[in-house]
């Protein structure tokens, strides 16, 4: 028997018989009904072990978590040595999707690239705006975001969006109107991944110096495929 339960059927029987105590005088003409008392106290620990257990869960959580950065903090593999400017002088756009995560798919070492993560790895104008002001914290840091950087725009299959290609918040989302839509090739993803690097090419928030990637990853296989070859996001003419 769980210990939660035999102690409410303690706590139970315990007020059940101090209410046929000769201490009261009513108790035999109101004696008390020993189902009704102990559902009462079954549902009063029920619910003071549902709220402790609710706490200690999201807790252990956190302590996982915590224990973790301990254990990375006192690695190799932490330097507080790392540059603001990533060592691969590259810069990846991928899906917020927990099965691609970048840094796994990759195997990055800290500090080696910029992961920007959003719904679908999208290339949206909040991404083009992220790209533009990335470039200026750059600037500011003594670096730059130009000639021999690389930009890679990550899509996956199975993607959660793929739900979502006929409705307005998705609409809203890429800015476009809701018969835009099918022109994002919202279902396919290597096609898709074409079709946001020819934004990122249109846009002038983004350095033209980017040689820039279209890759795919299969969530089935966890294998990443190139899509779209490296190549400068736009030449000289164009830039």
């Amino acid at each position: 028997m769980a210990p939660d339960v035999r102690e409410a059927i303690c706590s139970c029987a315990h007020f059940s018989r101090s209410m046929h105590t000769a201490e009261s005088p009513h108790s035999l003409r109101r004696p008390i009904s020993l189902p009704l008392a102990f559902g009462r106290a079954f549902r009063s620990h029920r619910s003071v072990w549902h709220f402790t257990h609710r706490r200690d869960r999201a807790m252990s959580v956190i302590d996982i978590l915590t224990q973790r950065n301990q254990a990375f903090a006192d690695s190799s593999r932490f330097s507080a040595e790392l540059k603001i400017i990533p060592s691969m002088k590259t810069m990846i756009v991928g899906c917020v999707d927990p099965r691609v995560d970048p840094a796994e798919i990759f195997q990055l070492e800290p500090g080696e690239a910029v992961v920007y993560r959003n719904v679908g790895g999208r290339v949206t104008p909040a991404t083009l705006e992220t790209l533009s002001m990335l470039r200026i914290v750059a600037r500011s840091s003594g670096g730059n975001m130009g000639p021999g950087w690389n930009l890679l725009v990550l899509h996956h299959t199975d993607c959660g969006i793929n739900c979502l290609r006929h409705e307005p918040e998705l609409a809203q989302h890429f800015g476009v109107p809701l018969e835009g839509l099918d022109s994002l090739a919202i279902t396919d993803p290597r096609t898709s991944v074409a079709v946001d690097i020819a934004a990122l090419r249109a846009s002038p928030l983004v350095s033209g110096d980017f040689l820039v990637s279209g890759l795919v990853y299969d969530v089935a296989t966890g294998k990443v495929e190139t899509v779209v070859p490296p190549a400068p996001l736009r030449t000289e003419a164009t830039a």
